[in-house]
């Protein structure tokens, strides 16, 4: 990070040289932060935009970090968190100490008449 702030440094010092203009902090230095924030922006698109604000290119790079972070918290808090189903039916399993009277004997008669092959036993 701290490369593109050498970087910007340079390029203004030369674009200054090269024209012959007398730099003016007041008037050139919102459209070089604007240049610099746009260069984070691209480099990182895994932050929040909004965060990365500052009145020196090195506020900028500084902000960088924790607008990641803020942009990771938001990814884990908005993605969805899908179970995990096991594959298939599994059968319900029943105790059947808790089951009433009435549905042991109605699930016996079932059992009994759902197997035709086997003889009722008495």
């Amino acid at each position: 990070m701290r490369d593109v702030e050498l970087n910007a440094e340079n390029e203004t010092e030369t674009h200054h040289q090269s024209t012959g203009e007398q730099a003016n902090p007041i008037e050139r230095q919102p459209a070089e932060l604007d240049r610099v924030r746009e260069v984070i922006l691209a480099a990182y698109p895994d932050l929040v935009p909004e965060l990365v604000v500052g009145a020196t290119v090195g506020e900028l790079l500084d902000a960088v970090d924790p607008a990641r972070a803020a942009f990771a918290a938001l990814r884990e808090r908005l993605t969805p968190v899908v179970p995990v189903v096991p594959a298939g039916t599994m059968p319900a399993t029943v105790d059947p100490g808790d089951l009433p009277t009435h549905e042991l004997l109605r699930r016996g008669i079932a059992a009994r008449q759902s197997a035709p092959g086997e003889r009722p036993r008495r």
